[in-house]
């Protein structure tokens, strides 16, 4: 299979206390997989529990069949017949089907290069899921003919592929790693929010002074190019002739030859801006402050890139989660509808399902890289919703997303909790300072995510 090359973020979430390996096995769904499946590890530089071990192997099995490798990870498979002693002088045959570790290592250098959101989880873990021993075990019966299962013909190779094809997800009710709040409803809260596009005001749409003032600042303070650079690559056999070194031809040297590559200094990506429209806003200046980021955000970057790259959202809700669209690729109305805001009731933030609902919906749409900016006062709050288990909740959302190239970042108004909920972030205590604060912020994205 070759040496499989690690990839790590920037951002280092693999080692973060809400991110790591060891934290996305436990976080991923609980894998219904039959009993006999089995594995021994070999490589003890990487020590994870029996049940992570357990776990891992069955996300592995599912991948195997997910995309179709359940042939290859079943050529030269063994198989070889023990007696287990139970005491008492009873002995029980077993058929035990050792799988071939070549085989391993061919599945798994396909399933990381067709699976998206995993690959780095079975990247990190490639050692010990390929120079470990799987195995898989049936018991027989008393009296048994133990000859039909020793040999590997059509019959055995079915029932194994049909034990491999068993590997699967289980149902939500039975979940124990999944997205949960304090109050056992995130799953209710998800599937119950709904997406509001806004209506187009009749006003003509205007920006003030300060917000187009505002705009240059942040435009100018931002360290954003899509150009591309080019780079010379020298000392070629083939390519382009290097005039300068034609005369070197002659004294025997023949890598007279070059090229040019291009390569972006940033990354493309899209914006999303997600406004809190819970009370707490509604009960100071704070809403008038971010109705002026979100004008100064989107009139800045809509100079920069398409206005169909630019999500726009606010979210609330009394006993449900409610999204409202400013802005998306299909209803690009920003300027005609974000007067609507200050028609809305603003209530509680359900800030968990909302992004994650959020993260759905643009993923739907677009499979570029997302910068995710959060604006609010406070931390998650709704009618059986918010605590630390929330928060906790909110977080492994977050770090979810980011594996996907979907990086959320905070700004809090006069806010420092929002630094305990994402780990970019910035605090606005007012709106003079704004282009400098967010600018740094956003600077920080593009540098760790998005170069």
């Amino acid at each position: 299979m070759g040496k499989i090359k690690k990839f790590f973020s920037k951002s280092s979430w693999e080692s973060s206390d809400f991110g790591g390996f060891s934290q996305l096995l436990w976080d991923l769904p609980e894998m219904k997989m039959p009993y006999g499946f089995s594995i021994t590890a070999a490589d003890k530089s990487q020590y994870i529990s029996a049940y992570s071990e357990k776990k891992l192997l069955a996300v592995f099995i599912n991948a195997v069949n997910k995309y179709g490798y359940q042939d290859t990870f079943l050529e030269a498979c063994k198989s070889e017949k023990v007696e287990n002693f139970y005491g008492y002088g009873i002995y029980r045959s077993s058929i035990i089907y050792t799988f071939n570790k070549e085989s391993v290592k061919a599945c798994l250098k396909g399933i990381i290069k067709n699976e998206k959101e995993l690959a780095s989880l079975f990247t990190n873990y490639s050692n010990l899921i390929s120079n470990s021993t799987i195995t898989y075990k049936v018991s027989l019966k008393d009296g048994e003919d133990s000859e039909s299962y020793l040999s590997i013909d059509k019959s055995v190779n079915d029932f194994l592929k049909s034990e491999i094809n068993s590997v699967q997800q289980q149902t939500r009710s039975n979940i124990w790693g999944d997205y949960k709040s304090s109050s056992g409803c995130y799953e209710d809260l998800k599937k119950s929010t709904t997406f509001r596009v806004m209506s187009e005001h009749h006003n003509e749409h205007h920006y003030d002074a300060n917000e187009v003032k505002n705009s240059e600042k942040l435009l100018n303070l931002l360290d954003i190019s899509f150009d591309q650079d080019e780079t010379k690559i020298t000392n070629l056999r083939t390519g382009k002739i290097d005039i300068p070194k034609i005369a070197e031809a002659i004294a025997g040297n023949h890598l007279i030859n070059f090229r040019k590559e291009l390569h972006d200094r940033t990354k493309p990506f899209s914006v999303c801006i997600l406004n809190d429209e819970s009370g707490s806003m509604d009960y100071s200046n704070y809403r008038d402050i971010q109705h002026s980021i979100t004008k100064m955000l989107y009139l800045t970057f809509s100079q920069v890139m398409d206005p169909k790259d630019i999500y726009i959202y606010g979210h609330t809700g009394g006993n449900i989660p409610e999204i409202h669209v400013y802005n998306d690729k299909y209803n690009q109305i920003f300027e005609k509808a974000y007067a609507r805001q200050n028609r809305v009731n603003f209530l509680e933030n359900y800030d968990g399902p909302v992004i994650d609902s959020i993260y759905d919906k643009i993923r739907s749409y677009t499979d570029k890289n997302i910068l995710f900016i959060v604006i609010s006062d406070g931390q998650p709050a709704g009618y059986r919703y918010g605590g630390s288990s929330d928060r906790d909740d909110l977080k492994r959302i977050v770090e979810k997303c980011k594996r996907d190239g979907f990086v959320a970042c905070g700004i809090g108004f006069n806010y420092t909790g929002v630094q305990e909920l994402y780990k970019y972030n910035t605090v606005v205590t007012e709106m003079s300072k704004a282009p400098e604060a967010i600018s740094m912020l956003i600077n920080n994205v593009v540098k760790s995510e998005f170069q």
